[in-house]
């Protein structure tokens, strides 16, 4: 018992007084540092009944593939002497269930790649989350960042890529490189689109404030099913959309972003863009694309003694969504959502359509003027 109390004490003294050796220890492999009486993780060796494995407070760093394959550990602790985990240190843990992470360490690439039993992560103070990070982490519901981290990722490299149960990335307040907005990942001041989470699905419109949709922010989503981009988007980096299998629409508002190709690498999907909009081509960025026309027909429009009503039918592309809009002073140029409707094709029809009525007090009308615009 006074031995295993002593270790960390006895082990920095062979520390110092046995440069670049590897001693053994509790299941661990390590790894000398000269000179600061810590040391490196070189291998985990016991891979029979580990369960939760807590790394000692006198290492600093985990080396690659350290834990590669290490199938019994089911938790690890990580102390916050540790400052880098590197390359592959966890990659294939399958059966690692949690992982807490204390200090200021940079989790490097594929670290913990192919943890797919993970289910929590806790950082504390890491710095950096490298590319892949994470990748195939298929249990990871959510992740919170903190506002210690001033890297996500790497081009072409998604630290969460292939997370199909990641519903939610949520950056702290107090970040000064990042933030969130309903589970996505953008930079600071909202100009840039960094991680689209793989657990999102359905329709996502991208906020008006985006000019750049980062490289895979949405690689590998296989939920996500239309996409608008707006007017102010204008760059797209490679492999943005990659693998989306679900993605049969994405819609633009504005000009063609610049791009180098592989915007939609891997999906089948229609192009739309806006008409009297530039830069566009048919295919663009290797899919079909096409001009999106929305029509305002007006049916009906009563001024009754007691109530107002006015009604019409919009027209545009088979399943699209039209959001109605309403503005009370052109001078000033506000639009306010009223209503979103589905156009669907009705009998016989080339194109979609579905039908907009509002009622209201007498004189509600006056003034009052009405647009529409892709959801």
């Amino acid at each position: 018992m006074k031995i295993q109390n002593r270790w960390p004490l006895l082990l920095t003294s062979l520390l110092l007084a046995a440069p670049a050796a590897v001693q053994a220890q509790n299941n661990f492999k390590y790894l000398t540092n000269t000179g600061k009486g810590t040391a490196v993780v070189v291998k985990y060796t016991n891979n029979v009944g580990a369960g939760n494995v807590t790394v000692s407070n006198f290492v600093s760093c985990i080396s690659n593939n350290a834990f590669n394959g290490a199938t019994y550990v089911t938790g690890i602790t990580i102390p916050s002497s540790v400052t880098n985990i590197c390359q592959a240190a966890f990659n294939l843990c399958t059966n690692l269930t949690n992982a807490s992470i204390a200090g200021s360490a940079t989790i490097g690439l594929q670290a913990f790649q192919g943890c797919a039993a993970l289910t929590s992560v806790t950082l504390t103070a890491a710095t950096s989350i490298g590319g892949y990070a994470f990748n195939a982490c298929t249990s990871l519901p959510s992740i919170t960042i903190p506002s210690t981290v001033t890297n996500i990722g790497a081009s072409n490299q998604n630290a969460f890529d292939q997370c199909s149960a990641l519903a939610a990335i949520t950056v702290a307040t107090a970040n000064p490189y990042y933030t969130s907005s309903n589970g996505v990942v953008f930079n600071k001041n909202l100009t840039t689109l960094v991680e689209f989470p793989c657990g999102l699905g359905g329709s996502y419109k991208i906020p008006g404030t985006v000019t750049t949709i980062g490289s895979e922010a949405f690689g590998n989503n296989y939920l996500l099913t239309n996409i608008t981009i707006p007017s102010s988007v204008t760059n797209i980096q490679d492999i943005a959309f990659e693998y989306c299998a679900l993605l049969t629409r994405a819609t633009f508002t504005g000009n063609a972003p610049a791009n180098d190709g592989t915007v939609f690498s891997g999906d089948y999907l229609t192009v739309y863009y806006a008409t009297g909009t530039t830069g566009w081509s048919n295919p663009w960025n290797g899919e079909l694309a096409l001009p999106w026309n929305m029509t305002m027909k007006l049916n009906s429009l009563k001024f009754p003694t007691q109530t107002n009503y006015v009604g019409f039918t919009i027209t545009g592309p088979t399943n699209f969504g039209a959001v109605v809009q309403v503005c009370t002073n052109l001078g000033i140029g506000t639009w306010t959502p009223l209503s979103t409707l589905l156009l669907t094709n009705p009998p016989g029809g080339a194109s979609g359509s579905n039908y907009f009525s509002e009622l209201g007090k007498t004189n509600m009308y006056s003034g009052r003027f009405y647009t529409v615009i892709p959801q």
